[in-house]
């Protein structure tokens, strides 16, 4: 299991790598958290769900590794 330290070393790695990272505000809310508290690079979207969903309607393909 990462910590926090590694997690936070492997975001900003990715974020260098001009990887965009997206946190879902559903599930910020649900673990009480708000996206003011993300690391700093990292965004939200209301739902990840719907975004996801657009984006693919967009032609854009989802892969879950």
């Amino acid at each position: 299991m990462a910590t926090a330290s590694t997690l936070g070393e492997s975001i900003s790695e990715a974020l260098g790598q001009g990887i965009r990272i997206l946190a879902c505000g559903n599930s910020l809310r649900s673990v009480g958290r708000t996206p003011g508290e993300l690391l700093p690079g990292v965004d939200s979207v209301p739902a990840a769900i719907a975004h996801l969903a657009a984006r693919q309607w967009e032609g854009r393909a989802y892969i879950r590794l």
